[in-house]
């Protein structure tokens, strides 16, 4: 299974939401950016960036920003670090992303200029008993019974989504070096998930971020000033050409209706949820059936988008799993697959 098969040349992102506990219950969001300027945040899995991008970020450092915070960490093992905190427009909570380039990439200039700082340890997060005995209780509240069990879940008022149970279990994430058409990146890792998940079964539509959001994005200017085609607009078609900053507040707002009482949260997939729950136990190239069978694509769509749903759904009842639109994942984008137990969402981009 390829780490990528979409619809059509222009990049149109678009989103699946899993419904999980929130292992962060009991915990306080800070008010404000942290003191230690030269300590990693507990809980954030630094990005690498090329040269470029870490000299755009730290040419921002310093400036007076309100919803801002950015940081020079220092150095640590030949790399360079840089946290970025942004503060919800939503929620007013802020959030880490902490980025880092070989010093060994820099130009000399660049390189000699930065700070000879030496970057503290991540910092461990505070009562940890207390966030394991209320994720665990969240968790035992939510927990489903069978995979491909379905639940609704009301993300906006008198708005309902299906979402589907995936079990924890282990799978190998990537593609075997004989499957067709592979790349390099696929190279297989084993990975375990600890705890199941609630996806939706099918991707976000437009008429549901209509509802959570106020507008639809498609109803404005596309790309190159032009207006959306007309059939790409529709009620039951999958919302596309959204950002992981958008997909973020989305995200805020769907919670904020959702409430905690159970002690859930709505999220983006990780990388690693999402190729768990699109396999549903199987290991072809396409769970569920032919590629015709599973999967809109650009021998079978004309290059337009098709209704959600359409398609044959894999063994744990998801749809448009393969094929259909570029989806966004919750954490950073590694080129060696990171075969790991429960692998966490950072608030990193992929």
């Amino acid at each position: 299974m390829r780490r990528s098969k979409r619809l059509g040349e222009i990049i149109v992102m678009a989103l699946a939401l899993i419904y999980l506990a929130s292992t962060h219950a009991q915990t306080i969001a800070p008010s404000k950016p942290a003191t230690n300027e030269n300590q990693l945040p507990a809980g954030v899995t630094p990005k690498r960036v090329s040269p470029a991008e870490f000299k755009k970020e730290y040419a921002l450092i310093g400036m007076p920003q309100t919803m801002h915070s950015i940081t020079y960490l220092g150095q640590r093992d030949g790399r360079s670090y840089i946290n970025h905190r942004s503060k919800s427009v939503i929620s007013g909570k802020w959030s880490d992303r902490v980025i880092y380039v070989d010093l060994a990439e820099l130009d000399a200039e660049f390189r000699d200029s930065l700070p000879k700082t030496e970057m503290n340890a991540q910092r461990k997060e505070a009562h940890p008993d207390s966030v394991d005995t209320a994720g665990a209780k969240a968790y035992a509240k939510l927990k489903g019974n069978r995979a491909g069990e379905e639940r609704e879940f009301e993300i906006a008022p008198g708005v309902k989504m299906t979402f589907c149970w995936c079990p924890a279990g282990e799978f190998m994430m990537g593609s075997p070096p004989s499957e067709e058409a592979r790349e390099s990146r696929e190279d297989q890792a084993k990975v375990t998930l600890s705890k199941g998940f609630w996806i939706s079964k099918t991707e976000v539509t437009q008429s549901q971020w209509a509802a959570v959001m106020g507008s639809n994005p498609l109803e404005g200017i596309g790309p190159y000033g032009k207006p959306h085609p007309e059939k790409n607009k529709g009620s039951n078609l999958p919302i596309v050409g959204v950002s992981w900053d958008d997909a973020q507040v989305f995200m805020e707002k769907v919670n904020a209706n959702l409430g905690s009482d159970d002690g859930g949260m709505m999220s983006l997939p990780t990388e690693a949820q999402y190729e768990y729950a699109a396999r549903a136990g199987e290991t072809g190239m396409y769970p569920g059936g032919s590629v015709d069978d599973v999967a809109w694509h650009d021998g079978n769509s004309g290059g337009y988008l098709k209704p959600v749903g359409t398609k044959k759904a894999n063994a744990w009842g998801l749809h448009d799993m393969n094929g259909s639109t570029w989806e966004w994942v919750q954490d950073c984008y590694y080129e060696e697959l990171p075969g790991r137990t429960g692998p966490s969402a950072s608030p990193n981009k992929a």
